[in-house]
């Protein structure tokens, strides 16, 4: 799993699992507040975060999702996963 960000005592990273339960696009959040998966397009798929942070969440999903998409296609297709500004400088 690879760090793609991390803000607000948030880190959220990313991985591939072709054919397996995480094949589908989404990020793990881990905070001390909690953990949640959430998928590119803003649906929360497991575990839980406070209010203010899943709306962080939820917002920084809709200003990165060109990002987001291509890391995930690098991850798919098995390459090394880059971090969001990483992705956004090329």
């Amino acid at each position: 799993m690879a760090e793609i960000d991390r803000f607000s005592g948030m880190v959220i990273s990313m991985y591939c699992e072709v054919g397996g339960k995480h094949h589908w696009p989404h990020i793990q959040v881990r905070s001390g507040d909690g953990d949640a998966v959430y998928r590119l397009n803003g649906q929360l798929v497991e575990g839980s975060l406070p209010s203010k942070k899943d709306q962080e969440i939820r917002e920084w999903l809709v200003a990165h999702k060109k990002a987001l998409n291509k890391i995930y296609k690098m991850a798919h297709a098995g390459k090394k996963i880059l971090s969001v500004r990483e992705v956004e400088a090329r």
